[in-house]
């Protein structure tokens, strides 16, 4: 769009007519065309804006579409690279099975594994390679909120409080449950 853009300037720059193009060196040398395209793509000032009709048709439409370009840019740049932190949440026992993330567990848990009547979390326990006990648990959750290489069978209040002792603001994209139900209480 760069080459094209430069090669309209400098072509209505130097129509044969003068009474047409009535603009100084600015649109009739390439190189000053390249700048002028250049400097609206990075969005900075022209040294000169166009005064020819025909110039200035062009220049505003491409104006419009560096403004365009630029804002979508800045949108992906934002979020892709400067809030990197947010990874992809964890939504099954399978894809936390299959994740890096270390399996912080307590020995009530393990009491408790022996009487749950869901055979996917013995099997997750079982097949589990990154295992670390977890028997000071206020601890655990602090490293999963500060550090996020750790998982926990925990009630989403406790991690709720803590991420609120800790100052997290936006603690809901770091603390992140998992879609099923491992445990159920009785009312």
């Amino acid at each position: 769009m760069l080459l094209l853009t430069t090669t309209v300037f400098w072509c209505a720059g130097n129509v044969p007519y003068r009474s047409v193009c009535n603009d100084a060196h600015t649109y009739q040398s390439l190189s000053q065309c390249f700048h002028t395209a250049w400097a609206v793509f990075v969005g900075v000032s022209v040294p000169q804006r166009p005064t020819a009709s025909s110039i200035r048709v062009f220049f505003c439409l491409y104006v419009c579409f560096c403004f365009a370009i630029s804002t979508v840019f800045q949108a992906f740049f934002v979020s892709y690279l400067v809030e990197p932190k947010y990874g992809k949440q964890l939504h099954t026992l399978d894809e936390l099975l299959d994740s890096d993330v270390v399996y912080g567990y307590h020995s009530v848990v393990n009491l408790i594994q022996g009487t749950v009547s869901y055979p996917e979390f013995v099997k997750f326990f079982e097949q589990k390679k990154f295992k670390e006990d977890c028997s000071e648990f206020r601890k655990c959750v602090e490293r999963m909120i500060t550090q996020r290489d750790v998982a926990s069978v925990l009630h989403p209040m406790f991690a709720t409080y803590v991420a609120k002792q800790l100052g997290t603001v936006d603690f809901g994209k770091l603390i992140c449950p998992l879609d099923e139900v491992f445990f159920q209480q009785a009312q």
